[in-house]
């Protein structure tokens, strides 16, 4: 086990008490001592804190990965017992978003490109270690910059999981249409609303299932759409279920622009208010008929 000279480490390559602990963890997969210590002393002499680990074979090579796990990975090409290419499968498999850069003075352009191809980050002659710390670097950034769309991906990824599971499970109807009225997108629950699966409904229009006079009452509704406004006024109607039966939708909507504001779309849901319908008309059914009592028990009194 080498130690940098810039850097007071004991056997395992962790920083003596008393010391603070650098900001970057290299891993050096370095048979011979003398480059090991040239490219940590090249490391120090251009400003770049690290926390070096320097490990000559694949046994030594793998367990780093779990007792060191290293921000970056400085590899020689050649080794005895060992190569290169094959740290570099052990590093991509192990721990894939590890930048590995090649320092060696045997690689050659051409092997070099095909490292590159292979996965590894960057490569560095021996004999111009100038580019080593620049290279190390770009290398960080660019991780952190992965790690950071990585991350951002996996929240769109979990967010869009959640949104499709509420879409799933939502009794009511949750659907999108293109600027000419045609379903674009719908949700499962259609089948219980209307009757109909949600790939008949795609490319069709509302007007195919609504009252005429509804359907009026619905482009109505889009027309009164306020200027610099996109969430519609709730508009209910009558839509004919598959077994003929009339279903009261109550409609909420909301309008979908193009980046440079041109209309697109409407997306919105709609919920079966078909009992909350039938009440109201039996409730007036029965105020009807309690005027009508009322009446005639005054016209009894009176006569």
């Amino acid at each position: 086990m080498a130690e940098d000279s810039g850097k007071a480490v004991d056997s395992t390559g962790a920083f003596k008490p008393g010391h603070t602990a650098p900001a970057i963890r290299v891993l050096q997969l370095e048979d011979n001592a003398m480059d090991a210590e040239l490219v940590l002393r090249r490391l120090t002499a251009d400003g770049l804190d690290v926390l070096p680990r320097v490990v000559a074979d694949e046994l030594g090579f793998r367990q780093a990965f779990g007792d060191f796990a290293p921000q970056i990975i400085l590899s020689d090409f050649s080794l005895r017992g060992f190569d290169g290419l094959s740290a570099l499968e052990i590093a991509r498999a192990m721990a894939p978003a590890t930048p590995c850069i090649f320092v060696s003075g045997t690689i050659g352009e051409e092997r070099g490109i095909g490292a590159l191809k292979r996965g590894a980050t960057d490569y560095v002659l021996k004999d111009n270690l100038r580019r080593l710390v620049p290279s190390i670097k770009n290398a960080l950034r660019q991780a952190e910059i992965s790690q950071a769309r990585e991350l951002a991906e996996d929240m769109l990824r979990r967010s869009e999981s959640r949104l499709q599971d509420i879409i799933n499970t939502s009794r009511d109807w949750i659907w999108e249409c293109d600027r000419e009225g045609r379903f674009t997108f719908s949700s499962p629950s259609v089948q219980d609303v209307l009757g109909y699966s949600r790939y008949e409904i795609l490319g069709r229009r509302a007007s195919d299932y609504i009252e005429p006079v509804d359907d009026l009452q619905l482009q109505a509704t889009l027309a009164d759409l306020p200027v610099g406004m996109d969430l519609a006024s709730p508009v209910t109607l009558r839509w004919r279920h598959r077994n003929g039966k009339t279903r009261w939708l109550e409609r909420t909507m909301v309008a979908l622009r193009d980046t440079d504001g041109a209309w697109r779309g409407v997306r919105g849901i709609d919920r079966d208010v078909t009992l909350r319908m039938a009440q109201e008309v039996r409730i007036r059914r029965l105020n009807r008929a309690q005027r009508f009592l009322s009446g005639a028990s005054e016209a009894a009194m009176r006569v």
